[in-house]
């Protein structure tokens, strides 16, 4: 479980999956609003890490909060990345693959289109926005390749040096994480 591919024609079935992710993060805010009311400050924090607080974005099974968290951000940005490739190339189906489902994040069902997706603190951490852009570049069958991301906090200069190293990528870094 955790793992899913998910092929999209149009962006009506992203915006099915990004309900399912508000539906669910509503059912784990009314167990933390539950869990507030009845437990001291470490009580809480451990139930986040360890308990089963939270809900798989999408498919709905009970998930730590924490975990929820990680997924729910790389969910949204994938499927974000997603309208905007189908808002890019109508014409195209995407699969998309969530979770720590093998392969590129968002894909043409060609290939001819790839994509490397992810929200983090910031790009450079843990060189993922690199090793996103060495993995895209090892393909030689794809015409376009994109990473797509969402960061809050961005060294301006370092990411404009990477993405001038890379100019057979087009980099986006959305402005918000809208569902």
């Amino acid at each position: 479980m955790g793992s899913q591919s998910i092929s999209i024609k149009t962006i009506d079935e992203i915006h099915k999956y990004k309900k399912l992710i508000k539906e669910n993060s509503n059912k784990t805010l009314a167990n933390i609003k539950k869990l507030l009311s009845k437990k001291d400050s470490m009580e809480i924090l451990h139930e986040f890490k360890f308990n089963h607080l939270g809900y798989e974005p999408i498919q709905g099974y009970e998930l730590n909060f924490i975990e929820q968290l990680n997924q729910m951000f790389s969910h949204i940005v994938v499927l974000n990345g997603a309208e905007i490739l189908l808002s890019n190339y109508p014409e195209k189906e995407f699969i998309l693959n969530m979770g720590t489902q093998g392969g590129y994040d968002i894909v043409s069902s060609d290939g001819k289109i790839i994509c490397e997706c992810f929200s983090t603190t910031s790009p450079i951490s843990n060189n993922k926005i690199k090793q996103d852009a060495e993995k895209l570049l090892k393909d030689n069958t794809a015409d376009r390749k994109y990473i797509i991301f969402y960061s809050k906090e961005v060294n301006v200069t370092t990411l404009d040096n990477i993405i001038n190293k890379h100019k057979e990528i087009t980099f986006i870094r959305l402005d918000s994480l809208d569902i």
